[in-house]
C-alpha cells in the first residue's frame, strides 16, 4: 500500500510538470505572475550548530597512597613534566625504618626455617633408623610409634617456618614499595593543571586518598564536547569535518572532526542533547582547557558550483488547472513512433526513478521551458544544481549559467 501510494504522489508530481511546461502555451492575458532567480556560480554550506568546551585528551588526578608529611613539592602549576618526573617527596624516614624492621624480621625468620630444617632432616634420619632397627627385631614396635610422631612434629615446624619466612619476605617488598611511593611522580607528559598540595603538609591516606596534583597531557591536540539538540544529532556522523571557535580568538578556525557521538542522553527540562566529541588542536597549544567553543559540524559544503534557491524545486509540487490538450502534452515527449499517452507517462515515471531527476522551469526568449536537474548537495537556501545528460523530454532544455529560473508562480 504504501509502495502504490508513493508511485501516486510521484505521477502527480509528473502530472505538475507536464502541467506547469504548458505555461508556454498559455495565451499571454492568462499567465500568471512569476519569480525569477539567475543561475550562477556560489557555494553550499550546511552546519550543525553546537556549544561546548575544550577539554584534554587525557587528565590524571595524583594523589597519596601514604601517610606522611610532604617535605618537598617540586612542580608548580603550569609546569611541563614528563613521564616519571618527580613532583613531591614525602617523609621517608619512617618508611624507611619499616624497611629496616622488615629486613630484620625476614633474617630471623629465615633463622628458624634453618634450624626447623635441620631438625626435620635429624627427625628423618632416626626415624629411618629405628625403622630398619624395628625390623631386625632389636628394638620395640613402640619405639619407632615414637620417632614417627617426631618426624611429623619437625615437618609441622618446618612448614610453620617456611610459611613465616614467606610472609616476612612479602613483608619486606611491601615495605620497599611503600618507600618508593614517597617519592611522587608524574604517569604521563603534559603539564600541570593544579597543584593541590604544599610542603610541611601531613597526609592521611588511611581515609581517603589525599589528591596532590592534576596533570593534563599536552595541548597539541585536545577535544572538544559539543551539546547536540535533538533535532540534529541524525545529521552528525562520526567522520565530519567540523569548525572550531574559540571567544579567545575569534577570527581563527581551528580544523577538527567528529569522532563520536555519545548515546547517553543530557536531560535539562524538556530539552534533550547529545554529546558530540570533536577531536581539534592547535600547534601552539592556544586551546586551554574549560574554554567555551562555538562549533559548526559541516554536514554539506561546496564551492564553485551551481546554485539555485530551493524553491525552484517546489514549484512542482503546487496545483495548477491548466487548460492542455493530449496533443500538446503529447508534444513534450520524443514523437518518433505511435506510443500511447499512458504508455509515456510510465516511461517518464521510469526515468523519474532510474535518473533521480527533478524539473525546474527556465525562461528562454520570454517562453518557459523544462530544464531537468539533478539536485546535489544542499543547505537551508540553495541546493548544487547538477546538469544531467540524460534526455527524457522532448521540449526540455539544459541549463547553463545566466539561465532565469522560475522560484514561485502567483495567482
Amino acid at each position: 500500500m504504501r509502495g502504490k501510494m508513493a508511485w501516486l504522489s510521484t505521477a502527480a508530481c509528473l502530472m505538475s510538470v507536464l502541467a506547469l511546461s504548458g505555461l508556454a502555451f498559455w495565451p499571454r492575458e492568462r499567465q500568471p505572475s512569476l519569480e525569477f532567480a539567475v543561475l550562477n556560480y556560489g557555494e553550499i554550506f550546511d552546519a550543525v550548530p553546537a556549544v561546548g568546551s575544550v577539554r584534554s585528551l587525557n587528565t590524571v588526578e595524583i594523589g597519596a597512597e601514604i601517610s606522611g608529611q610532604v617535605i618537598e613539592v617540586l612542580v608548580e602549576a603550569n609546569d611541563k613534566v614528563s613521564a616519571g618526573q618527580i613532583l613531591a617527596r614525602i617523609e621517608s624516614a619512617p618508611l624507611a625504618a619499616a624497611v629496616d624492621r622488615a629486613r630484620a624480621r625476614l633474617a630471623d625468620s629465615d633463622g628458624a626455617l634453618a634450624l626447623a630444617r635441620a631438625h626435620l632432616e635429624a627427625a628423618v634420619i632416626i626415624y629411618n633408623r629405628t625403622a630398619f632397627l624395628t625390623e631386625q627385631r632389636l628394638l620395640p614396635a613402640v619405639k619407632l610409634q615414637e620417632e614417627k610422631t617426631q618426624r611429623l612434629a619437625a615437618e609441622i615446624s618446618f612448614s610453620r617456618a617456611s610459611a613465616l619466612a614467606k610472609e616476612a619476605r612479602q613483608s619486606l617488598e611491601q615495605a620497599r614499595l611503600d618507600q618508593t611511593k614517597a617519592v611522587i611522580r608524574s604517569p604521563i607528559d603534559g603539564f600541570v593543571l593544579e597543584r593541590k598540595v604544599d610542603a610541611g603538609q601531613t597526609l592521611n591516606s588511611a581515609l581517603s586518598t589525599p589528591s596532590l596534583f592534576v596533570v593534563s597531557s599536552g595541548l597539541r591536540k585536545v577535544q572538544v564536547n559539543a551539546m547536540i539538540s535533538e533535532a540534529d544529532v541524525a545529521r552528525v556522523k562520526p567522520g565530519m569535518e567540523a569548525n572550531v571557535r574559540v571567544e579567545a580568538y575569534p577570527n581563527e578556525v581551528f580544523s577538527s572532526q567528529v569522532v563520536r557521538v555519545l548515546r547517553s542522553p543530557h536531560l535539562e527540562g524538556r530539552s534533550v542533547t547529545y554529546i558530540a566529541v570533536i577531536s581539534t588542536g592547535d600547534e601552539n597549544e592556544r586551546l586551554l582547557p574549560g574554554m567555551t567553543a562555538n562549533v559548526e559540524i559541516i554536514n554539506s559544503q561546496a564551492a564553485g558550483v551551481l546554485v539555485l534557491p530551493r524553491s525552484a524545486l517546489d514549484v512542482f509540487y503546487q496545483k495548477y488547472e491548466t487548460p492542455l490538450s493530449e496533443a500538446q502534452i503529447a508534444s513534450m515527449f520524443e514523437r518518433d513512433g505511435e506510443v500511447s499517452l499512458a504508455a509515456r507517462y510510465g516511461a517518464m515515471i521510469g526515468n523519474y526513478f532510474k535518473h533521480r531527476l527533478q524539473w525546474v522551469l527556465v525562461e528562454r526568449q520570454g517562453k518557459l521551458f523544462v530544464a531537468p536537474v539533478r539536485p546535489g548537495k544542499q543547505d537551508a537556501v540553495s541546493f548544487e544544481v547538477i546538469v544531467p545528460k540524460e534526455h527524457i523530454l522532448a521540449r526540455e532544455v539544459q541549463l547553463k549559467p545566466g539561465d532565469r529560473v522560475v522560484t514561485r508562480v502567483g495567482a
